[in-house]
């Protein structure tokens, strides 16, 4: 029996908090690693490993404070980023998440012809080559290519006065962003074609789609009854993993190429840690705690459309 969807819901809005509770948790473990201050003054909560100690209460209270401040919104300026916590989340976000948009508007569609294009390949045994090419994508970083391409785009610019990648002057949607989302979108139009050719040779071996054809049903109809219905499921799958590891991918080109999204402030606020001032922890906390609401939100919501959609579920 299929899971209705108010508690299909419930379920998932029930695991937030603890999931953004371990997510900011992380940011503040080192704060509970101190250098030791010697006998004096040293309590029981305090365990001494050489020249260090741990202290619980030095964490709790760092931890705390953060989500005290965050609740009144009193976060402080960040003397890394010059921005208080909701200029820099205001600044990064859509910086960030256009990069996103523009990468999955590449790869989405791309990787679905693809797809199509494998599995007809693989169906005439004339596939190999396709999948080796594929998989070769898929074990390649994006951000690596990225690194490759910077050196020549430099030289380029500098003999023939052409910007083939925007490395100066910030983030900017002009033809200097073109090369970087092509090539940061290879390997999630990857992701994409490969599940995409799983999910065709899954569903259309299935023996409702032979009992549609036997019926002398027409092709087209075929795929948009039967077909298509029980591929969305795993295609809509495919494009939010392939959102992932984007998402993961954009924040470090963020930093080689000095655009101010959410990755760049983040690592900024990390990098900041051994000047020990409160305010950058607690600016980085509040970006990590953000995207986590987001991801939170777009996949609860992606998982509740999908049941929806599933036939199985609607039949049940």
């Amino acid at each position: 029996m299929s899971e209705s969807p108010s508690r299909f819901l419930l379920q998932r809005l029930l695991a937030w908090p603890l999931v953004i509770l371990l997510t900011s948790l992380l940011i503040f473990l080192p704060t509970a690693v101190r250098e030791r201050q010697g006998p004096s003054g040293r309590t029981a909560r305090e365990v001494t490993y050489g020249r260090l100690e741990v202290c619980g209460a030095c964490f709790v209270a760092r931890y705390t404070h953060f989500w005290q401040a965050l609740a009144s919104g009193d976060m402080p300026r960040s003397p890394r980023s010059k921005l208080t916590t909701p200029d820099a989340i205001g600044r990064g976000a859509p910086v960030t998440l256009t990069l996103i948009g523009l990468i999955l508007a590449v790869a989405a569609p791309l990787g679905t012809l693809l797809g199509v294009l494998l599995y007809r390949r693989q169906r005439a045994g004339r596939g190999a080559r396709w999948l080796l090419a594929i998989m070769l994508a898929l074990a390649t970083p994006s951000f690596l290519l990225i690194g490759l391409l910077i050196t020549p785009a430099v030289e380029i610019n500098r003999q023939f006065h052409i910007q083939v990648i925007r490395l100066v002057g910030g983030f900017s949607l002009d033809r200097g962003i073109v090369i970087p989302v092509v090539v940061l979108a290879l390997r999630p139009t990857a992701y994409i074609a490969r599940l995409t050719s799983i999910a065709l040779e899954e569903v259309l071996r299935q023996d409702f789609i032979r009992t549609a054809r036997s019926k002398g049903l027409p092709e087209w109809r075929v795929w948009l009854r039967h077909a298509v219905p029980h591929l969305l499921a795993p295609w809509a799958t495919a494009v939010w993993g392939a959102t992932r590891f984007t998402f993961a991918a954009v924040l470090v080109v963020e930093v080689m190429m000095a655009w101010i999204g959410l990755g760049y402030l983040a690592l900024d606020n990390l990098g900041a840690f051994g000047l020990a001032r409160q305010t950058d922890l607690d600016q980085l906390a509040a970006i990590v705690t953000f995207l986590a609401v987001l991801f939170l939100a777009l996949d609860t919501g992606i998982a509740f459309l999908l049941q929806r959609a599933d036939p199985q579920a609607r039949a049940a």
